[in-house]
């Protein structure tokens, strides 16, 4: 996606003085004056540039404008906070910035005191990977990668930059969520950073229940067919389209054929990470009985890394250690095959597999068994993604 600058904000960055070893640009501030008043030669009396105009401040309006954690939340999908123990804690978002967003979301930033060091959080949904939306431009002395502890239970990987100068230090981390979207910032400058970790800053800044996938059922829990309780309305419904059109904001829908029978698949959430349509994590299943909009079953992944997928019919669902291989067939959702990796607390996997075509794979070798699991995980990442229509209203 191309990256745009704002007029507003470059006028901005031309106006703040760099300092130390390098400068940060485009940090929110007071609305800035100019004086245009100046000497006429000629009589010797003030006057101003732009003739009959007596009033030599010109105001230039900041394009930040502050907001708060739960309108932030409202939308974005995957959102920090300030650390605890963080003081002077405000919010901002850019006005104007939603059109450099594929989800038409803005920046928005963080600004909190920790440990008497300012800090400055940034974080854009639908950001390109390689929209740079620090703010910070350094001359980097050292960068480096880095793995967080939180972040994606531990597989989010990002960048740590380090500039130092005769009088401060400056230090900028930024990671990127590749599965949603997201960019995220942090930063920092202050006379002496030696020995500071700005990674376990931004680890404490994880909200465990705004992760994607937060509220589904770990992956060892594979019974959460059984348990899902349906909340898409039917009731009185007679048709697909008339369901569709009663479906709230937020949530998705989409026909596809599985196994025999013409479906219509609605998702509770959807998402957009730079595909070209919405995708899901979960969807109920709803069919034609008898004519008559019926439910079939609900299916979801083990979380965003794991969109629905389709290939031939076949409907896919996976999570860190399961992938699982749905039909439709004589008016039942049924898992075709299903392999499942569980480890014991000395940290060895154990593989189990199962199928529907009669067989008895109780015992079923390990090799067997972890080779049909990386078999089925093969054909789930062939697959096509299941493209949604995302309901906004």
């Amino acid at each position: 996606m191309k990256k745009k600058l704002l007029t507003a904000l470059v006028i901005g960055m031309i106006m703040t003085a760099a300092a130390g070893c390098g400068k940060q640009e485009d940090t929110p501030s007071d609305a800035q004056t100019t004086d245009t008043a100046v000497t006429d030669t000629a009589d010797d009396t003030t006057t101003t540039d732009a003739a009959d105009t007596t009033d030599a401040n010109v105001s230039m309006a900041n394009p930040w404008v502050e907001t708060s954690y739960e309108e932030v939340k409202e939308f974005h999908p995957f959102l920090f906070n300030a650390p605890e123990g963080a003081t002077n804690v405000v919010w901002r978002k850019l006005e104007g910035s939603e059109s450099d967003s594929a989800s038409g979301s803005p920046l928005v930033e963080l600004d909190f005191t920790l440990d008497g060091m300012d800090f400055n959080a940034r974080t854009q949904f639908g950001a390109a990977e390689d929209a740079d939306i620090s703010g910070m431009y350094y001359d980097w002395d050292v960068t480096e990668d880095v793995t967080f502890s939180n972040w994606r239970d531990g597989y989010m990987t990002g960048k740590m930059s380090r500039a130092i100068g005769d009088d401060e230090t400056a230090d900028l981390i930024t990671w990127y969520d590749i599965e949603i979207g997201i960019a995220y910032s942090l930063s920092v400058v202050a006379p002496d950073l030696d020995g500071f970790d700005i990674s376990a800053v931004a680890d404490a800044m994880y909200v465990p229940e705004n992760a994607p996938g937060s509220d589904i059922p770990d992956d060892d829990d594979m019974e959460v067919e059984e348990e899902h309780v349906m909340t898409t309305d039917i009731e009185g419904k007679d048709t697909f389209t008339q369901i569709v059109d009663a479906l709230p904001d937020g949530t998705g829908y989409t026909n596809e054929k599985v196994g025999d029978e013409d479906v219509l698949l609605v998702a509770g959430m959807t998402f957009e990470a730079g595909e070209e349509y919405p995708w899901a994590i979960d969807s109920e299943i709803f069919w034609y009985d008898n004519g008559t909009p019926a439910y079939l079953g609900y299916v979801t992944s083990g979380g965003t890394a794991y969109p629905l997928m389709i290939k031939d019919g076949k409907l896919y669902t996976a999570g860190n250690h399961f992938v699982q291989k749905y039909v439709v067939t004589d008016g039942k959702l049924m898992i075709m095959e299903e392999a499942i990796e569980t480890f014991n607390t000395d940290g060895e996997a154990t593989y189990t597999y199962d199928s529907d075509d009669g067989g008895d794979y109780s015992n079923m070798s390990q090799e067997d068994a972890h080779a049909a699991y990386d078999s089925l995980f093969e054909e789930y990442f062939g697959a096509d993604i299941v493209a949604f229509n995302a309901i906004k209203k």
